[in-house]
């Protein structure tokens, strides 16, 4: 029996080891298509594919049948694919190699946004070198060895500090044995008003006069508190004097889009001028921006501090178009609004609720007087043109829909968040270079314009497209140097490892159909469709550079404006122009289209629009090195002077003003301030 088994067995393995044929699917067999020498099928190679035999042992009876359908070509199972997931999955994973049949994902990029690390501080404590001067000397050198003084400062500072009181024999800068001198007056005041400068007077209180209630009388008289006092009002004026020429905060620890250098005082020569200077408060004074806009945001910000929180307008009914000349009972609310925003400076003029109540068609305005504050007049349609140019809108003094809903505008922002925008610009502005030129540029992320600015006055201003919130336009300040007629477009790395490399991955020969050239990383001109892409999967940066041809499809329009910098941020034209309609622009990969280049490269070449326009008809390409160089301030301010008055307020489109309230509020932690 045993034996007639193991025959059957080996018999039916002996059939089953019979190679198999070639599995082919209905998609490789094509029509027949005769030829001299053989059948073949188009599409299918010449010559028949033999896949090795299949050997089978007796276990493979009790498998269960291959799957049909497209996996069924293949015996072990389906190809293996590459799977190419999100950039956002992609940051989410760890780096990994291209592995086949399992995701694979591009090595992390840094973040681009920082959690912000306040500086480290230190208390007033260290070893006291060299020799004391008197009893007062005695006593300040008494306060660093004590430590007596809760004050915290940073390393540096206290450095500074100690070395500055070495040299001077510990003699008092701000006391006597009789008391506080006169030159700390100044300072106290200046110290005091330091919520006038937007800056939070926390950072400037004197410890030793703070557990008396704020009495600075109390520490008369007292040589241990005034040594303490001595040193700690050094101490706070020293902070101030870095906070008003550089920022209460390090503006490149928030983020990478952020890449100022603010010409914060340095501790050593800070001192030596509070020492010797014969009005140090105003010193310290002279430290903070003198920006016309600076002074402007001050302004408001006192208006602000002052003023009762007013109850909001409310917002201007929809109707038809309102002409000047014309009579309309919402003239009178426009007014206000008008008022408020700053453009009428007009008395206000009284009128019946019922006069705001009334439908359009209950009153003819044959029954109104020409002074009647609802009749569209001159002074009136003037004050609408400002408000139209300044909104983006055509100045035709026509008050349309578009009109009203730019009046309404954004609601339900309060007095204390108008207070804190202010504060947060204010700060801003200690980051930039005290001298922007006499003529510059300057971009404003927030409110998506460009304005050119000559000997203090804005003599041109055009709209901008600016960066998404996740490829934003950095914050910075360089020079325009180059101006380049028909452009080539280099596409960075970024943008072809995030958004083309997906493609290219499904679609090798997509580049060569859009008029793209590539070059291997010899530098040779290579089609698209001979690169293998998916060998690139992974690593870091993609050994290809891509560029775009010039012409009417190019990323780049038609001219560009460089300043040099290490974020490949430059100005330039643009093929969509559709996006310049829109109120909010923040489409582009951080780079900033301009709405009207051609005028923007009247003013930086001189040259006249038709010479220009004859240029880029040429189709060649031509770079222009200007002889002098423009200052170029790409910013982000969401409060910024009006060009008729006032402050305007702007979105927080790159989310910032969240970032630097936690700045602040850390770094004063750090510190050791409450409140």
């Amino acid at each position: 029996m045993k034996r007639l088994l193991s025959m059957t067995l080996a018999g039916t393995v002996a059939m089953i080891a019979l190679p198999t044929p070639p599995l082919v699917t209905p998609a490789e067999a094509g029509p027949r298509v005769k030829t001299n020498f053989t059948s073949v099928r188009r599409g299918a190679p010449a010559r028949p594919v033999r896949r090795p035999s299949r050997q089978i042992d007796f276990f493979d009876l009790f498998r269960p049948p291959p799957r049909r359908g497209r996996d069924a070509a293949y015996p072990g199972g389906p190809p293996p694919r590459l799977e190419v997931t999100s950039p956002r999955a992609r940051n989410r994973q760890p780096a990994r190699a291209p592995v086949l049949g399992r995701a694979v994902y591009f090595p992390p990029e840094p973040p681009k946004i920082y959690t912000y690390k306040p500086p480290a501080t230190v208390v007033l404590r260290g070893r006291a070198k060299g020799g004391a001067e008197g009893v007062m000397g005695q006593a300040i050198k008494a306060v660093f060895t004590s430590g007596v003084s809760p004050m915290r400062v940073t390393a540096a500072n206290r450095k500074a500090i100690m070395q500055f009181y070495a040299k001077r024999n510990y003699r008092p800068v701000w006391v006597s044995a009789n008391g506080i001198g006169e030159r700390a007056d100044g300072v106290l005041k200046v110290l005091a008003a330091a919520g006038e400068e937007g800056l939070d007077a926390a950072f400037y209180r004197i410890p030793v006069v703070w557990e008396s209630d704020g009495d600075v009388n109390a520490v008369q008289g007292d040589p241990a508190r005034l040594a303490r006092f001595d040193v700690e009002l050094t101490a706070a004026a020293l902070r101030y004097a870095q906070h008003a020429s550089g920022g209460m905060i390090d503006p490149n620890k928030l983020s990478s889009y952020h890449d100022l250098k603010p010409r914060r005082v340095k501790g050593a020569a800070a001192l030596k001028t509070l020492a010797e200077a014969a009005a140090p408060g105003k010193w310290l004074r002279s430290l903070h921006p003198a920006h016309p806009a600076y002074a402007a945001l001050k302004r408001e910000l006192k208006r602000l501090g002052g003023a009762a929180e007013e109850a909001p307008l409310p917002p201007v009914a929809r109707g038809p178009a309102i002409k000047p000349g014309g009579y309309d009972p919402r003239l009178e609310l426009i007014r206000r609004h008008l008022r408020k925003k700053g453009y009428l400076k007009d008395a206000k003029r009284k009128v019946a609720q019922a006069d705001l109540d009334v439908k359009v068609h209950q009153v003819s305005s044959d029954a109104v007087s020409n002074d009647s504050p609802l009749i569209y007049d001159e002074r009136l349609e003037a004050a609408v043109r400002a408000f139209q140019k300044a909104a983006g809108l055509k100045p035709d003094g026509i008050i349309g829909p578009a009109t009203i809903r730019k009046l309404n505008g954004r609601r339900g922002m309060t007095k204390e968040q108008k207070v804190a925008k202010v504060r947060w610009s204010m700060e801003r502005l200690r980051w930039l270079p005290r001298d922007w030129g006499r003529r510059h540029f300057l971009a404003n992320a927030a409110n998506f314009q460009l304005y050119f600015v000559q000997d203090g006055v804005i003599a041109w201003q055009t709209r901008v497209v600016v960066g998404k919130p996740n490829y934003q336009t950095s914050f910075f300040s360089d020079e325009m140097e180059t101006v380049v007629i028909n452009p080539y477009w280099g596409v960075p790395q970024s943008i072809i490892k995030k958004e083309m490399f997906p493609k290219l991955l499904r679609d090798p020969g997509w580049l060569d159909r859009e008029g793209y050239e590539v070059r291997n990383a010899k530098g040779r001109l290579v089609p698209s469709s001979a690169v293998d892409w998916a060998s690139y999967v992974g690593m870091k940066t993609i050994p290809v550079s891509v560029r775009q041809k010039p012409g009417e499809k190019n990323a780049l329009g038609r001219i560009k404006f460089l300043f040099p910098n290490k974020h490949a941020i430059y100005m330039h034209d643009t093929p969509q122009r559709h996006l310049f309609k829109r109120s909010a622009r923040a489409y582009s990969h951080g780079c900033v289209r301009v709405q009207d280049p051609l005028k923007l490269a009247e003013l930086v070449t001189g040259m006249d629009r038709p010479t220009l326009e004859a240029k880029i008809a040429s189709e060649k390409w031509e770079r222009m090195q200007l002889r002098q160089k423009i200052p170029v301030h790409l910013t982000y301010f969401t409060a910024w002077p009006k060009p008729v008055g006032g402050i305007a307020y702007y979105g927080d489109v790159y989310k910032r003003d969240g970032l630097l309230k936690k700045a602040l509020s850390k770094t004063k932690a750090a510190f050791g301030i409450s409140g």
